[in-house]
């Protein structure tokens, strides 16, 4: 990732997989800066592994079983070793 906020990211899109969120809840959400949720929600997107709706939001949809795997694994090793 390129910035620990692009993971923050990530991972609170992939809590609620069924649910869109629009730039300004995840802006709210987070406590993010709108540019830092538009170039996360551009970098994830073009790693496959969210999808952004017609309307602007954005839902957590890896594009394989492979991107869930790595994305699952991820949020073990963040959760156990933030600083890493």
């Amino acid at each position: 990732f390129r910035s620990v906020w692009a993971l923050e990211l990530l991972l609170h899109l992939e809590q609620t997989p069924e649910r869109s969120y629009t730039p300004t809840e995840l802006v709210e959400d987070l406590r993010a800066s709108h540019g830092i949720v538009d170039q996360g929600l551009a970098s994830l997107f073009a790693a496959g592994l969210i999808v952004l709706e017609a309307d602007g939001s954005a839902r957590y949809a890896p594009a394989n079983a492979r991107l869930s795997e790595l994305v699952a694994g991820t949020r073990v090793m963040y959760a156990s070793h933030p600083g890493a």
